[in-house]
């Protein structure tokens, strides 16, 4: 198999000679000055990451491996198989209330933990907060990131990271497909013309630095789209932003900066992400996360619960099927792309009940085949009561409020992110800060959007994906 690897990198190189024994240790540098770009992305985040994550990591691969195939499979059969309980007759209570928080404790979810939250709405209120919590940070900076791009702006965070790691320990893992397409991927708008990308990020970051930097191998395309970012255990951001220009000025995106008794469980998150990065990773599996000790909520405090997605783990899914089932009121879901059956078979029975159930997608999008799917599932969804809105130019935030339960972060409404991907997002119902997600980025959101007609939607969508929809 190593032979036969090493024989189609020889090809996709261009003719480079890469031999079984140097397959694993070709470097990003040498495939920068051998090939186009389209094929060193697909070696360098594709064939070669699902080799790295065979060799150095076997069990977890086969495990992630098993687990897409099933969740990917799992999407040819009818969904209704897959929703046993949606015709349960006690009925739920309701999303945000105690009733709710204690159901989901009783079915096994992270317990919440105690924590602040501030929203911080697109690039210019992020990027501030972030580039000062590096300069103060005074122990720690731990980031876990799907993409760290190569464009001028992430250059510009990585300076500033280097110059902090003197003093400060810093560890960066990036999951090696994202931030390898994202990096032979343009942005929208020009770059400097002074301005020359590194080919690899990694050996900038660690270029006279102290910078420590792993990545996430990909084993069979699985990978880890988490946006976490870690200061001194006492701080943190999470959400859809990822270290790039289009974060910082050309996307709508979101943020959340956590502090309190939250930070520590995710500090633990990170430690055992990391741990089970480096080579021979697969001897962590069997760590246990150290439990947080636990202590009442301080003045401002709320509870939060961390839900994940994983291989074998579907939590913000399952999260977000009891609240929809539950909810009696209003369920908003903004996200870039719902491509989720599951999803979609219960908002559509929401809506069945009464429920005034409201969808805002991208105008545009980044993704010219999401943007197809996109407008398929709207147009399901308008034919059975949901309303579609469509934000003004390009919208990455991920985020849902049922009644009054939210939840948010790096979660989309498609498979790769509710079944396959590993994901992070937090949940909450206390109510000052329901109504301040609601004030700060629904109700934003909903003025800023359009509603789309049924008609308009049905014009819309692509004829091959409803005829293969029917099929399947």
């Amino acid at each position: 198999m190593r032979r036969a690897l090493a024989a189609a990198a020889t090809l996709l190189l261009g003719g480079c000679a890469v031999g079984p024994r140097e397959f694993i240790g070709v470097s990003e540098a040498q495939i920068a000055s051998t090939a186009p770009p389209p094929l060193r992305a697909i070696y360098e985040g594709a064939i070669r990451s699902t080799v790295v994550g065979v060799v150095h990591h076997p069990i977890s691969s086969t495990s992630a491996g098993i687990a897409a195939i099933k969740n990917r499979t799992r999407e040819l059969a009818p969904v209704e198989l897959f929703l046993a309980g949606a015709n349960d007759s006690a009925e739920p209570d309701a999303p945000g209330s105690a009733g709710f928080e204690r159901q989901l404790d009783d079915s096994g979810f992270q317990a919440p933990h105690p924590g602040t939250i501030d929203f911080l709405v697109d690039g210019p209120a992020f990027f501030p907060r972030l580039k000062a919590a590096i300069d103060e940070a005074e122990e720690s900076i731990d980031w876990m990131v799907y993409i760290f791009d190569n464009d001028d702006y992430a250059i510009e965070i990585a300076d500033r990271l280097k110059a902090r790691s003197q003093k400060v320990r810093t560890r960066i893992l990036t999951d090696r497909l994202g931030s390898v397409m994202a990096g032979y991927s343009p942005p929208a708008t020009p770059m400097p013309a002074h301005f020359v990308q590194p080919a690899s990020i990694q050996r900038y970051l660690e270029h006279r630095s102290n910078v420590v930097v792993r990545k996430q191998p990909n084993p069979w395309l699985v990978s880890d789209h988490t946006k976490l970012l870690l200061f001194d255990r006492r701080v943190a951001f999470l959400g859809g932003m990822n270290i790039g220009r289009e974060y910082r000025s050309e996307w709508h995106d979101l943020m959340v900066e956590l502090r309190g008794p939250v930070v520590e469980q995710l500090a633990g998150h990170f430690k055992q992400r990391w741990r089970r990065s480096g080579n021979f990773g697969d001897m962590h599996l069997f760590d246990r996360r150290k439990p947080v000790a636990r202590r009442p909520a301080a003045a401002g405090e709320i509870p939060i619960r961390i839900l994940e997605t994983a291989p074998w783990r579907y939590e913000i899914e399952r999260a977000q099927i009891a609240a929809a089932r539950a909810s009696r009121r209003q369920i908003v879901v903004l996200t870039p792309y719902f491509t989720s059956d599951a999803m979609m078979v219960e908002l559509q029975r929401a809506a069945a009940r009464g429920v005034d159930v409201r969808v805002i997608l991208p105008r545009e999008n980044d993704s010219g085949v999401m943007h197809l799917s996109n407008a398929e599932t709207a147009a399901r969804l308008a034919e059975r009561g949901v309303a579609i809105y469509r934000f003004p130019g390009l919208m990455h935030l991920k985020a849902a409020i049922y009644d009054d339960w939210v939840c948010l972060g790096s979660a989309n409404m498609d498979t790769l992110s509710l079944r396959i991907n590993r994901e992070k997002n937090i949940a909450f119902s206390d109510p000052a800060t329901v109504a301040r997600f609601r004030r700060e980025v629904v109700d934003r959101d909903l003025g800023l959007s359009r509603r789309v007609g049924l008609e308009e939607l049905q014009r819309e969508r692509a004829p091959w994906i409803k005829i293969l929809g029917d099929q399947l």
